[in-house]
């Protein structure tokens, strides 16, 4: 089993990829870290070296590098719908889309300014690349998971908890009875 979990930035993929990888017995990787593990160098530096288009190239090529690991679940990048050769790399895996809406996202990024290089373009630039971002999210997903402020309320323990399990019981059966 191989889980790919997609969504914007915040949408909490580093978070819950932990708990629904101890709970499936799998292993977890997040790929911004298996990144910086290769190149040796953080994402803001890799944005200030090669800007955008040198990061999708190195994310595209750790992406490419895991093709063939299974009984994993990734954290994907928020963009890394964007790069159409990453497409039949993410459909390898059972894809899941953390689906929130505009303004919870925006407020949720809002709580840790400056941790990621592209929200420096401010709040309407953010907003562009979601909206961008968000059909290809949908288009590559085996299962969309829309989440709203009663999720983003709940505790978070228990929330990723039942997220994990409705995760990993939407995987199986898509895996069939032989697999």
């Amino acid at each position: 089993m191989r889980i790919h979990l997609l969504g914007f930035m915040a949408a909490g993929k580093t978070r819950l990829g932990p708990v629904l990888a101890s709970q499936g017995g799998l292993d977890f990787l997040d790929l911004d870290a298996e990144i910086e593990r290769r190149t040796g160098c953080s994402l803001p530096a890799l944005f200030a070296a090669g800007g955008e288009a040198g990061f999708r190239r190195e994310e595209q090529a750790a992406l490419a590098a895991l093709a063939g690991r299974a009984g994993l679940v990734l954290a994907t990048g928020g963009g890394v719908v964007e790069t159409p050769a990453n497409h039949p790399l993410l459909r390898a895996g059972f894809c899941v889309y953390l689906a929130w809406d505009w303004p919870l996202l925006a407020a949720r990024l809002a709580a840790r300014p400056g941790a990621r290089p592209l929200a420096a373009a401010g709040e309407a630039a953010l907003q562009v690349r979601w909206a961008r971002r968000e059909p290809l999210y949908r288009a590559l997903a085996d299962l969309v998971l829309p989440l709203a402020a009663a999720e983003d309320a709940e505790p978070r323990a228990r929330l990723r908890e039942g997220l994990a399990r409705r995760i990993l019981a939407a995987a199986r059966a898509a895996e069939g009875p032989c697999a």
